[in-house]
């Protein structure tokens, strides 16, 4: 572990930056946020219900969640990057927004997805940590492309792995996620368009959550 620390913390404290003070302390922190316990984690956000939860589910557990939202030319870009800006605020983590827009993404129809989008996505995220000095990434899917492109000496977080979007939002009730500030749907707009398949998806979820949420509430008495 030694060896594979960046400089400025293998020296420390017989570097020119010793810690004077409160400055001092505050100083090392932004440099390197690997000398605070905050055991920062940066994580991919689309600013959907799923990166709501991940980022939910990190910080009970103890984790600083920083995100990374990535604009790829997405229709409704503008809206998912606010939503991964709140949701970030909200958690107390560091937010950064990064484009990357690819000719062949635009040219053709891809029905099935962008190709390869995830593999591109942790690529970036990794440069982020490297830069960073993060060793932990947090994904809301299965990361089944980051066992590629990812070096070993970080650790990948998905703890919403293998579980229906039903199972992700209910642990997010769990923890008190706040839903609103999240955003699903595919088209540009100020408001959800409530038709997509999107948003159809994301309201039958959250119905059913809230209907357990009643019933439970009667139980109770």
């Amino acid at each position: 572990m030694y060896s594979a620390r960046p400089r400025y913390c293998r020296e420390n404290p017989g570097n020119a930056y010793q810690i004077q003070g409160w400055e001092g302390a505050k100083f090392d922190i932004e440099r390197c946020p690997g000398t605070s316990y905050e055991k920062p984690v940066l994580c991919l956000s689309s600013g959907g219900i799923g990166s709501l939860v991940l980022q939910a589910h990190l910080k009970v557990h103890g984790y600083t969640p920083y995100s990374l939202f990535i604009d790829y030319g997405q229709a409704a870009c503008a809206a998912e990057g606010a939503a991964a800006q709140r949701i970030a605020e909200f958690y107390g983590g560091k937010f950064f927004t990064e484009a990357v827009k690819l000719d062949v993404w635009r040219e053709l129809p891809f029905p099935k997805g962008l190709p390869l989008r995830d593999f591109v996505f942790f690529s970036v995220a990794a440069s982020y940590c490297e830069a960073l000095t993060i060793p932990r990434i947090g994904i809301a899917s299965d990361g089944k492309d980051q066992k590629f492109v990812l070096p070993k000496r970080f650790e990948i977080l998905a703890p919403l792995t293998g579980k229906s979007k039903l199972n992700v939002a209910r642990l997010g009730e769990k923890y008190d996620a706040p839903f609103e500030l999240s955003w699903s749907c595919q088209q540009a707009g100020a408001a959800p368009c409530g038709a997509c398949a999107k948003c159809t998806e994301r309201n039958a979820v959250l119905a059913r959550v809230a209907k357990r949420g009643s019933a439970r509430s009667k139980a109770a008495g």
